[in-house]
């Protein structure tokens, strides 16, 4: 499976994404970087960095999304810009995520600082790209059936979202009923049944004291 990571000048951060990639991915999956507008170089700190890390540089190099030498599976773009650029009709059956990631080449100040800002992208980058390659893979490849043949063909698929969920908020205990409470016209009573996804779930041995309306017969 062919993963593209995106940006527009194709020299820090899609560079960065596009060898941790390729050093931690498994057999079968491989990372490309390229850009919209790209700017020729990859940043020398952007080198220095992944040598430091002990990952590869050999063959990487800034260039446009006209010029890949694959067609992707996976479109990842990580910069604001890029999010909202056209992508070439070829891309337009992958699947797509964005991961907006700060462009420590625009960072000014002094040595440390830009380093810092360096860092902090690859760790960035490096977090979301173990948390991609820790998902069941084999379902992320594209369904090999052709589009007229899958259901919901017809509607333009939502990008992949691959960014951590939110932590969920607990639910709200159920509100019980008096005996008194919720009548019907012919004296029928019951207790009120919450939303199913509120429904605590009985313990061992337990029986469930929700009751539905008594039976018309």
């Amino acid at each position: 499976m062919n993963v593209l990571f995106l940006c527009t000048g194709n020299s820090c951060r899609s560079i960065l994404a596009e060898a941790i990639f390729n050093h931690l991915a498994p057999p079968g999956w491989r990372a490309m970087s390229a850009g919209s507008q790209p700017t020729g170089q990859v940043h020398p700190r952007t080198l220095a960095l992944l040598a430091r890390e002990g990952i590869a540089t050999e063959g990487l190099y800034s260039k446009s999304w006209d010029d890949l030498p694959a067609v992707p599976d996976l479109v990842i773009t990580v910069c604001a810009s890029a999010a909202g650029e056209p992508c070439p009709v070829y891309l337009g059956k992958a699947l797509r995520a964005h991961w907006g990631v700060d462009d420590p080449a625009q960072v000014t100040g002094t040595d440390e600082e830009i380093d810092a800002a360096f860092r902090e992208a690859y760790r960035i980058l490096r977090a979301r790209i173990e948390a991609l390659l820790a998902l069941p893979l084999a379902e992320l490849k594209r369904d090999p059936r052709p589009a007229s043949g899958r259901a919901g063909a017809h509607r333009h698929p939502e990008p992949l979202s691959l960014a951590p969920m939110a932590p969920l908020r607990p639910l709200p205990a159920p509100r019980r009923r008096g005996p008194s409470a919720g009548r019907d016209a012919a004296g029928r009573g019951w207790t009120s049944v919450p939303h199913p996804a509120a429904i605590p779930a009985p313990e061992a041995g337990e029986r469930s004291s929700i009751r539905f309306p008594a039976s018309k017969e």
